[in-house]
């Protein structure tokens, strides 16, 4: 029952920290899920002067982060079981590369590594306080509570953040504080 409670909680909160996708104004990629329109691109959208084709991959993800709503957004990466395995080679290893260029701009030393093995990558927004405290239960009313920080970021880095010893229990809870309100949520 806590499973499948746990499961329907992550459901919901995924779609609450992501939101609802955009529209369809157009083609729309299948592996991207970008929207393509036939309309010529505003070459200073969201980024002053640069033009839209020197906007990097993780700058597309937190425009389309925006869009959707969210403060930030999370991708599971999978069951990082063997940590003396270079985080990049794990990552090449599953061909994530291919499916979100963005990890190429994630930094290998942005990285969370608690107890567990569930691998994620963080996406914040670039005006996104993030701050990720460890995860302790209440064993008297089995509630999540913030335990101590073990990750602050004020600049809006993506990082990688691995943990979960439990299917049900999650090991951390990602604060984020933006202008649009603020986000609880753990990754399990």
């Amino acid at each position: 029952m806590k499973r499948l409670l746990c499961l329907l909680l992550a459901l919901v909160l995924t779609f609450a920290v992501v939101g609802c996708t955009p529209a369809d104004k157009g083609n729309t990629n299948e592996t991207t899920g970008y929207t393509e329109t036939d309309k010529s691109p505003d070459v200073t959208k969201n980024d002053g002067d640069k033009p839209i084709d020197e906007i990097t991959a993780l700058q597309k993800k937190q425009e389309y982060i925006s869009e959707s709503g969210g403060l930030f957004g999370v991708s599971y990466l999978g069951f990082y079981e063997n940590k003396n395995e270079k985080l990049s080679d794990f990552v090449k290893r599953q061909k994530y590369y291919e499916a979100m260029d963005f990890l190429n701009e994630v930094s290998e030393n942005s990285f969370v590594n608690g107890e567990g093995n569930e691998l994620y990558v963080i996406v914040p927004l670039p005006d996104v306080k993030l701050t990720v405290y460890e995860n302790e239960l209440d064993e008297t009313t089995y509630e999540n509570k913030k335990g101590k920080v073990v990750y602050t970021s004020e600049i809006g880095a993506p990082f990688y953040l691995a943990g979960n010893v439990s299917d049900i229990i999650p090991s951390f809870i990602i604060v984020a504080e933006g202008q649009s309100g603020t986000v609880e949520y753990s990754p399990c």
